[in-house]
């Protein structure tokens, strides 16, 4: 159950929309990332809007794409909070913004493409222990896909980097503190072109769509046209 006291952040690596800072992905040229980067985002989005219960949710951006927003975030719709994602200090920003006004939080990379509106809240019912407790999202590759907790220290968020974020860095990191672990793996985040491959025949299960529904999935679609030769 949603806790009237959480609150879901949207976290991406880098920019995503600002043509002149965004990186390429793989071999896409530029408009085809930030295509893969909205409809990550959208899809992130639809999500959140088909919870049962509302929650509280921050559509983070990095302040390289002030003025570059879509309108689906641009409309007054979203809240949105600018980040610099390369300073590896910017997560304790959020929390000196927002991680002390709510008990339950929890941090989910835009290009994670796997959680459910059900998943969002199986994850919060993990966090409602009494104990201090972290729960991980991770990928086949062991990297971080979403971070959730219900009681934090500054000092664990400290020097992340979400943008080479392993399962073992932040697993020796909160080692350092008596917190309680719960993992999630099997999850799927867009980092590179194995990923996306592997994005292609998740899709193609008709399973995909309690995370993925066929409007975002036709969207996908366009660049899996576009790119066929690379999922041979």
């Amino acid at each position: 159950m949603i806790k009237s006291n959480s609150c879901v952040y949207f976290v991406p690596p880098h920019p995503l929309f600002n043509k002149d800072e965004v990186p390429l992905f793989g071999s896409f040229d530029k408009k085809n990332s930030i295509h893969l980067n909205l409809t990550l985002l959208l899809n992130s989005k639809e999500i959140i809007n088909n919870m049962v219960l509302p929650v509280p949710t921050i559509f983070c951006f990095d302040e390289n794409d002030r003025g570059y927003l879509p309108e689906d975030f641009s409309t007054g719709k979203t809240k949105n909070f600018y980040i610099n994602t390369s300073d590896k200090s910017f997560l304790k920003v959020l929390y000196d913004k927002y991680f002390t006004k709510y008990k339950y939080n929890l941090l989910i990379l835009t290009n994670t493409v796997s959680i459910s509106s059900s998943d969002i809240s199986k994850i919060f019912d993990l966090l409602s222990r009494e104990d201090e407790t972290v729960t991980i999202g991770i990928t086949n590759k062991k990297r971080i896909a979403f971070i959730g907790f219900n009681s934090v220290s500054s000092d664990i968020l400290h020097d992340i980097d979400l943008k080479n974020l392993y399962y073992e860095k932040l697993l020796n990191k909160l080692c350092r503190f008596d917190y309680f672990v719960h993992v999630i793996d099997g999850l799927i985040s867009i980092n590179d072109i194995d990923d996306f491959k592997n994005l292609y025949f998740e899709l193609s299960k008709k399973e995909n769509y309690r995370y993925c529904s066929q409007n975002i999935h036709e969207k996908f679609t366009h660049l899996f046209i576009e790119y066929k030769e690379l999922l041979k």
